[in-house]
């Protein structure tokens, strides 16, 4: 976000790291030396308006209950939106080249290289792609807003969600799709029965006309008002369908395509209702009997050829075999996959070999960056307690201290000899402070030097110690 939506001004880039190893949950105070140290993102005039709406949605996403939520639901509300606009096949299938297309026309592509979101239009899985497939994996929430900007929408609120759950086929009535009957298209039908797809987990409406008993169901839910007219799948025709399609038949002027036509179904349904109603014929019979012989003698001859290929080729592994006969693996593994298993040999199990690593060359490295940024650390102002994680941190190297730290003595060693406990820290700060007292000739108190070094109330005797030996050497310095 590089505008602000309150007063439509570009934002200040400040001086301050967006990455801090010392603490990553440090917190730094918005002072006038942070905004005058800053510069001013320069934003071409010609984007102000699309980063302007960028700015506005990501404002109401963090304040508004009510937006939609859910990359489900949103999936839905970019279909219903590319429906509408015409990007969306029959099928329910998106025109995904026609789209990246229209879409790359659409923006500029320096303001797509701004907001790291460019790509070509031959390029394939892109976050484009990503963010209207079905939803695997979560997308850059500035890449939704800025398909909500393409599709000229405002960020969708719960109604719609509402909508698509409580009424994905609309309200109704809905007409009745038998092309047999005389009211074919009337909307007779009041009730929709709505379950669940098992593998997409989309709606599924049925449909039953109670006049000619022909009930049908599709996958919804519907974006469109012509939806309602579409067939899934037909579970039931009914007498009338039947009685029409019998009445066609036995009339002989129709062929089964034209049949088929006039029924609106598949000519396999046609011969398969026919076939039904008079009995499967001798040619039909034949025709079954010969595909399974043929399918028997093919299994047998690929059968016997894998066998003679183990046999000719004892040390060969599976995939070697299915190099060398590759159609004939295929088809059993497709027709008889449990006579294949059984006859092949057992699968090689490989063993990777890991390159070895010289830990002891590495101990020695690790030690010489150890001292150095324990030397960095003990010289910094402020002053910060010297731990473990701390240099660890500094150095990138934590995972591998906190794993492998016995693999690595010198530096085990070192890390135990140069570490602070809460003690040697508050030490360490009394020495410091009460060093740079005395340089200053200031003449200072027990209280006062404990305020120098950040000392609380309660301290142990080994760092009250410490402060009496300071004023000891103050005392020693002002008598001298």
């Amino acid at each position: 976000m590089l505008i602000c939506s309150k007063h439509k001004k570009a934002l200040i880039e400040s001086h301050i790291p967006y990455r801090n190893k010392q603490n990553k949950h440090k917190f730094f105070t918005l002072n006038e030396t942070s905004i005058k140290l800053g510069k001013i993102i320069i934003i071409p005039e010609r984007f102000f308006d699309k980063f302007l709406f960028i700015a506005d949605t990501s404002y109401r996403l963090l304040n508004e209950k009510e937006l939609l939520t859910g990359v489900d639901n949103l999936q839905e509300f970019y279909l219903k939106k590319l429906q509408e606009k015409g990007y969306i096949t029959k099928s329910k299938r998106i025109r995904m080249q026609e789209l990246k297309s229209v879409f790359l026309k659409s923006f500029d592509s320096e303001f797509l290289r701004m907001i790291n979101s460019s790509f070509n239009l031959g390029d394939e899985n892109t976050w484009f792609h990503k963010v209207l497939r079905k939803p695997r994996v979560t997308c850059y929430p500035l890449r939704h807003l800025l398909l909500l900007l393409f599709l000229n929408e405002a960020f969708p609120n719960n109604s719609i969600k509402d909508n698509l759950e409580n009424y994905p086929f609309g309200k109704g009535p809905w007409p009745c799709l038998n092309k047999a009957a005389n009211h074919y298209k009337e909307l007779l039908i009041t009730e929709c029965v709505v379950t669940t797809d098992s593998k997409t987990k989309q709606p599924v409406g049925t449909f039953a006309c109670s006049q000619c008993h022909f009930i049908y169901s599709r996958r919804g839910p519907d974006y469109d008002d012509k939806d309602i007219y579409k067939i899934g799948r037909v579970k039931n025709f009914g007498i009338v369908w039947i009685n029409k399609l019998n009445e066609l038949g036995s009339n002989g002027k129709y062929s089964t395509r034209k049949i088929s036509l006039i029924l609106g179904v598949d000519s396999k349904t046609v011969k398969k209702y026919l076939e039904n109603d008079k009995g499967i014929t001798k040619d039909k019979l034949k025709k079954i009997k010969n595909e399974r012989i043929i399918k028997e003698e093919t299994a047998e001859k690929h059968k016997k050829d894998l066998l003679i290929l183990i046999n000719d080729n004892p040390g060969f592994s599976r995939t070697e075999l299915r190099k060398v006969n590759p159609s004939g693996y295929i088809w059993l593994y497709r027709n008889h996959r449990e006579w294949l298993l059984k006859n092949l040999p057992n699968p090689k199990i490989s063993h990777k070999t890991t390159a070895k690593i010289n830990w002891d060359q590495r101990d020695e490295e690790y030690s010489f960056l150890l001292i150095k940024e324990a030397i960095n650390i003990l010289t910094e102002e402020p002053l910060i307690r010297l731990t473990k994680t701390r240099i660890a941190k500094r150095l990138d190297l934590q995972s591998r201290f906190e794993k492998n730290i016995d693999k690595l003595p010198i530096c085990k060693s070192i890390l135990d000899d140069v570490t602070e406990d809460i003690e040697d820290f508050q030490i360490r700060r009394i020495r410091l402070r009460a060093e740079g007292l005395r340089k200053e000739n200031f003449y200072y108190s027990k209280s006062t030097l404990g305020r120098a070094a950040g000392l609380g109330k309660n301290i142990s005797r080994k760092v009250n110690k410490v402060l009496h030996e300071e004023l000891g050497f103050l005392d020693n310095a002002h008598s001298n």
